[in-house]
């Protein structure tokens, strides 16, 4: 009979720290960091909640930080938001992110494909009143932006979205009751 695997469920930081090989002075460091970490998110987790903020995931980035009184650098290397908004690893990370904000799932995908068009070129107006994303632009929905695309970057945006939505559902699911 296969015996579970305790360790398949828990956060990766805490594996990493299982896996420093018992030394103090390193354990301590990344319970610090991480304890940073969560820090940082609650800040930004009460920005969001009195701050409207339009646009893709730099531009929320960037109005959280400011409206929370932090670097707006330090949190995206923090969260490892610092790379190419078109990467795939800024889309894990933007998932990841997204979760811990407590986002909705349909905030966090209205952003993520405003985001990921902008790296594109691709200009369009939003319009939702549950996530206020206004914009002037070439195009009148995301629907009308994404037919405009090439056949290799609608792969490449699903590609893209596949890896954020992983990260956000699986970083979603265990911090819900955060709020």
């Amino acid at each position: 009979m296969n015996e579970p695997n305790p360790n398949e469920s828990l956060p990766e930081w805490i594996l990493d720290l299982v896996n420093l090989g018992g030394s103090r002075t390193r354990f301590i460091a990344a319970c610090q960091e991480a304890a940073y970490r969560a820090h940082l998110c609650q800040q930004l987790r009460h920005a969001r909640r009195r701050t409207v903020i339009r646009g893709g995931v730099v531009a929320l980035l960037e109005r959280l930080s400011a409206s929370a009184g932090l670097d707006f650098f330090e949190v995206l290397a923090q969260f490892g938001l610092a790379g190419d908004v078109s990467d795939l690893s800024f889309a894990a990370a933007w998932g990841r992110f997204a979760g811990m904000l407590g986002l909705s799932r349909d905030d966090f995908l209205t952003r993520l494909r405003w985001t990921w068009l902008d790296a594109y070129g691709v200009t369009f107006r939003a319009a939702s009143a549950r996530t206020n994303l206004t914009t002037d632009s070439d195009f009148g929905s995301f629907d009308d932006a994404i037919e405009a695309l090439t056949a290799d970057q609608l792969a490449n945006l699903e590609t893209y979205a596949n890896a954020a939505l992983e990260a956000f559902v699986a970083t979603a699911g265990s911090t819900n009751d955060l709020t």
